[in-house]
């Protein structure tokens, strides 16, 4: 009697996890942790919204590291449908105008290996840049600067909620 107690209670922990924002998927597995309680997908976004592949940079630069290749390789896959979507982001040192061509030059660096190493159609890239102005984690540590330096992969699928617009 005593072990099935007990294992009743190790399967009913999971429905203890904690979830923010109340959409039913638990913040550890939650890829888009602010989305209200309607329909999302297993990872916890909106449908037709996945998770983004995050390439992280060194301080001050926009050149591709190693590791950002095998990223990139299995981004692309057996090929992209849709646009891909390209952010660059950099964390606060460095005046604001600098943060911006610095996020800038991080999604060209990556913007050209998708079109050149990977062949993605460039009429499919859509390159942006958001400097310091929008970061991850707070500036104020070196892990937050970290993770701040970075570009974000996004695929639009095109599909899009409309009010019976055709």
């Amino acid at each position: 009697m005593k072990p099935c107690l007990l294992m009743l209670c190790l399967l009913a922990l999971p429905c203890l996890a904690r979830d923010a924002d109340g959409d039913g998927v638990p913040d550890a597995k939650d890829a888009c942790p602010d989305t209200p309680h309607w329909v999302v997908e297993a990872n916890g976004c909106p449908p037709g919204k996945a998770s983004p592949v995050v390439l992280y940079f060194d301080t001050d630069s926009a050149r591709l590291r190693p590791e950002h290749h095998d990223q990139l390789a299995v981004f692309v896959g057996d090929g992209v449908a849709g646009r891909v979507r390209v952010v660059g982001h950099a964390d606060s040192r460095g005046s604001l105008a600098h943060n911006q061509d610095l996020g800038g030059r991080r999604a060209l660096a990556v913007s050209k290996a998708l079109s050149e190493r990977y062949g993605v159609d460039a009429s499919q890239i859509q390159r942006q840049s958001l400097g310091e102005t929008l970061p991850w984690r707070d500036n104020l540590t070196e892990t937050g600067q970290t993770l701040n330096r970075r570009v974000e992969l996004w695929i639009e699928t095109g599909l899009r909620l409309t009010n019976g617009e055709q």
